[in-house]
């Protein structure tokens, strides 16, 4: 998952800040503060790693609600002499970076293999990718004009990739020889490293800064082409190639491909849901297939209890049931009966009331009005069967329409389903959402926390994680209270008849946004201690002002 962003020059950051995310990250801060910034980052990071689409407005899951206006919207102060950083580290230690190489035709039999590359994903335990995006005069358009990746929260990146100047120059990539990561445990510092044999063996320099270079062809811009090996050298440079060169390019594009995808991987897992949720219309109808844009107004969250029942819709009206939403919902099987049943209708009503009877109770029908049984019997085969959603109130039973229920059913409902939902490519696990608590009772907003708990605890890394933009206090009370509640001797037991959810506090992170007399963004950090309070001041606003207005 990815557990820190950096960012600079973009929106309104312009020197670099840093944040890092844990399961549940929650962003405070005043209005127009920057807390929307981060989210927005991470809908345009992922419109350029999967898409290359460096000028973004629209993006693939923000639909209505995102529009990002573009590179010369987002780059700070508008001033296209300025770059767009980005960075993103993610954990690693549960899997392992992809290697394109394997198996192609030029590797051969012979080749040797790279010294210490089977041992290399043991050593890699987080991984970070770095960009800078800006303005290329000689495009007219936005570049990405340097992307690095570096291993195990070390600073200085493995491999750095300079895009070229010109159009059909080949780009330019830098690696950092002396990394740990190439070095044997225990060796002289004088020895020569199993990558630097190889790189005299290839034929390949090493500059006095300890970096060796290599051209790449057929990439526009410093981002490399996802699934395909880097290509060092030109088709028709060298013939036959070496295999130190081979081995090298293994090498390269394990690291420079291999984190970029892990990255890219990262961002489609996340599901993003908007601060307004739409009411689902009478007509509503789900779309056939998959549209993960539409969880940014709330309807993909619709779409997902039609598609994934009944065991979505079980989960979700439990957890209706455990919040106090007053609703459950069911899915039923109706039938749609085409318009023609009208031109029968008032012909089947004659029918009945002059139908006559013999002398046993049996119903004795004309010729006409047997044809006309007939016709509505047709036309009743033509009848469509569909799944409808209902919602049941709780109180007495009626059901009910989504677009019968108040306006705060509407907005909570999404925010639930996005917590137990898991779609394609693991969409959903990693599930950011903007005020959570708007048009939601008090008591729904402090059960929400528990929510969040619970879909992010259950036991493994590829479980969800919440990145949630909010101004409830009573979210934060809640996460307080049961992070006390794991501390204390009887964190097992029930309380009010409610069995406590074991919070960690390092499972929890607060980030204050504040901005600046002079307009600067800053992450600020809060930490909680092992009772569920804070060891760092609250900024400014909030429980302070909930104290003003008591005392």
């Amino acid at each position: 998952m990815i557990t820190r962003i950096e960012l600079e020059n973009f929106k309104g950051i312009c020197d670099r800040a840093s944040l890092n995310l844990r399961p549940i990250t929650l962003l405070f801060g005043a209005n127009s503060s920057g807390k929307s910034t981060i989210i927005q980052a991470l809908h345009y990071a992922l419109e350029i790693f999967r898409h290359r689409n460096f000028d973004a407005d629209r993006t693939t899951l923000g639909g209505r609600s995102v529009d990002l206006g573009g590179f010369q919207s987002m780059v700070h102060a508008h001033d296209l002499d300025k770059r767009i950083t980005m960075l993103f580290a993610i954990d690693v230690s549960d899997s392992t970076l992809p290697d394109h190489t394997v198996g192609n035709t030029d590797l051969t039999p012979e080749s040797p293999g790279f010294a210490g590359a089977p041992d290399m994903d043991d050593q890699i335990m987080t991984v970070w990718a770095r960009i800078e995006v800006g303005w290329s005069l000689a495009l007219r358009a936005p570049q990405v004009f340097v992307y690095e990746v570096g291993v195990n929260d070390r600073e200085t990146p493995v491999i750095r990739i300079d895009a070229s100047a010109g159009k059909g120059q080949p780009a330019t990539l830098s690696l950092h020889v002396d990394d740990a990561l190439f070095t044997r445990p225990n060796s002289e510092p004088d020895e020569a490293t199993p990558l630097l044999q190889h790189l005299a063996d290839a034929d390949v320099g090493v500059s006095p800064d300890r970096r060796a270079s290599f051209p790449i062809y057929d990439q526009p811009s410093a981002i490399p082409n996802w699934g395909r090996p880097l290509r060092i050298w030109a088709t028709s440079d060298m013939e036959p190639i070496p295999d130190a060169l081979i081995e090298l390019r293994r090498l390269l594009s394990k690291l420079a491909v291999g984190i970029g995808e892990q990255l890219l991987a990262q961002l489609e897992r996340m599901l993003y849901v908007g601060p307004l949720r739409v009411v689902p219309p009478r007509s509503y109808q789900p779309p056939l297939t998959e549209d993960l844009s539409r969880w940014a107004d709330g309807l993909g969250a619709w779409d997902a209890l039609y598609r994934r029942g009944p065991h979505l819709p079980s989960r979700v009206s439990e957890w209706m049931t455990r919040l106090g939403a007053g609703y459950r919902i069911e899915l039923r099987k109706v039938f749609e009966l085409p318009e023609a049943i009208r031109d029968v209708d008032h012909e089947l009503t004659y029918i009945v009331n002059t139908a006559l009877h013999d002398d046993e109770g049996n119903v004795r029908l004309s010729r006409a009005q047997f044809d006309c049984f007939r016709r509505v019997a047709e036309v009743v085969r033509e009848a469509r069967e569909r799944t409808d959603l209902v919602l049941i109130d709780e109180r007495n039973g009626v059901a009910v329409r989504p677009y019968d229920v108040g306006v705060g059913i509407s907005q909570v409902l999404p925010i639930i389903v996005a917590a137990l939902y898991r779609g394609e490519r693991g969409a959903g696990a990693f599930v950011t959402i903007e005020q959570p608590e708007l048009h939601i009772h008090p008591r729904l907003q402090v059960a929400l926390a528990d929510l969040f708990i619970e879909q992010s605890t259950r036991g493994t890394s590829s479980d969800h994680w919440f990145l949630l933009e909010t101004h409830s206090e009573h979210l934060m009370l809640r996460l307080m209270r049961r992070i006390r509640g794991s501390s204390e001797a009887d964190a097992g037991s029930t309380e009010d008849g409610e069995e406590r959810l074991r919070l960690p506090p390092h499972h929890v992170g607060v980030i204050y946004v504040q901005r600046d007399d002079d307009g600067a963004v800053r992450f600020v950090p809060l930490e909680l201690d092992s009772s569920g309070e804070f060891r760092d001041v609250w900024p400014e606003g909030f429980f302070d002002e909930r104290l003003r207005e008591l005392y």
